[in-house]
C-alpha cells in the first residue's frame, strides 16, 4: 500500500476540529432558515387564503350569472314560461321540505338511523 492510500484510509487529526465547528454552524443556519421560512409562510397564508376565497366567490358568481341570465331570458321569451319557472320553484321547495322532514326524523330517532346505516 502506498503512502497516498494509507493517508486516505486513516483520518487526519485536522478533520475533527473542522467537523466540530461545522456541525454547530450548520445547525444554527438550519434554525435561522426554519424561522425565516415559518415567518414567510405565516405572512403568505392569509394573503393566499384571501386570493383563493376571492377566486371561488367570483367564479361561482360568474358561472351562476352566466347560467341564470340566459335561462331567464329564454323563459321570458317562451309563452307560458313563467308558469314553467313557478313549477321549478314549487318542485325545489317540495324537495327541500322532504329533506327537512328526513333530517328531523333522523334526529328524533338516532338509534334507528344508526341501524339503517
Amino acid at each position: 500500500m502506498s503512502e497516498v492510500e494509507k493517508s486516505l484510509d486513516t483520518p487526519s487529526s485536522e478533520a475533527a476540529p473542522v467537523e466540530a465547528v461545522a456541525a454547530p454552524a450548520a445547525a444554527s443556519l438550519l434554525c435561522r432558515t426554519t424561522a425565516k421560512t415559518k415567518s414567510i409562510l405565516q405572512q403568505a397564508l392569509p394573503v393566499t387564503q384571501q386570493a383563493l376565497t376571492s377566486v371561488a366567490y367570483n367564479g361561482g358568481y360568474y358561472v351562476a350569472f352566466g347560467l341564470t341570465f340566459p335561462t331567464l331570458f329564454a323563459v321570458h321569451m317562451i309563452p307560458g314560461g313563467l308558469r314553467l319557472v313557478s313549477g321549478f320553484v314549487d318542485g325545489a321547495v317540495a324537495a327541500k321540505d322532504y329533506l327537512d322532514n328526513l333530517q328531523a326524523a333522523k334526529a328524533a330517532h338516532p338509534v334507528a338511523a344508526a341501524e339503517a346505516s
